[in-house]
């Protein structure tokens, strides 16, 4: 049986991802795991802006393997890792958007958390108002419109890319302050994203 061996000319930590798919036995050919590794390592120097890209291609391809149902810890150098669940849980649907820096700096801070898919097949992201609203008050001198035009930025992505518009939920505020948000962030939405929107609730 010949053994196939990846590029010499892949960036190192293209290499481990390749080794890293192999040992964890995602299914395909060598080209198959080329392939995968590229986009991850693209995706990872784009949310890192060139730094922390290790770390960060690692959990792409940690969140990618427990979506496909493979086992990340069959990997050496993946066992060795500890990510935060809430990260893990937004990989699958950030990568079908190609993993846009402005959503994923949501979720890095805390504000943005993917809840799974609801009715009707639609993913639901939730906005932490009890993540947000300390932020709100760091940043009043920002105003609450400004704040919500970045919220707004990095929703727009997951709402654009994604094949059918997901529901965002407001929670961890009372029903008064939910609700206020909940029409800037329509406003914003609707100035700088054009006429498709999420479906957009308030949990109290």
């Amino acid at each position: 049986m010949v053994s196939f061996l990846p590029k010499p000319e892949l960036p190192e930590t293209c290499l481990r991802l390749i080794e890293a798919l192999r040992e964890s036995g995602l299914p395909g050919e060598l080209s198959d795991h080329e392939w995968m590794a590229q986009r991850i390592y693209h995706f990872a120097e784009q949310l890192g802006e060139g730094t922390q890209t290790d770390y960060l291609a690692d959990l792409l391809l940690t969140g990618l393997l427990l979506e496909r149902g493979c086992n990340p810890a069959k990997s050496k150098k993946l066992s060795e890792r500890n990510f935060p669940d809430h990260y893990l849980r937004a990989v699958p649907p950030l990568l079908k958007v190609g993993c846009p820096p402005s959503s994923w700096r949501l979720v890095e801070k805390g504000v943005l958390v993917y809840e799974g898919q609801v009715w009707g097949n639609e993913g639901r992201w939730v906005i932490k108002g009890q993540t947000l609203k300390p932020l709100l008050d760091e940043w009043h001198e920002l105003g609450e419109q400004l704040v919500m035009q970045h919220v707004a930025k990095g929703l727009i992505p997951l709402v654009h890319d994604a094949g059918e518009p997901p529901q965002i939920k407001i929670n961890g505020v009372d029903r008064k302050t939910g609700r206020k948000w909940l029409t800037a962030l329509k406003e914003c939405l609707n100035s700088i994203g054009g006429d498709k929107l999420p479906h957009l609730i308030v949990e109290a």
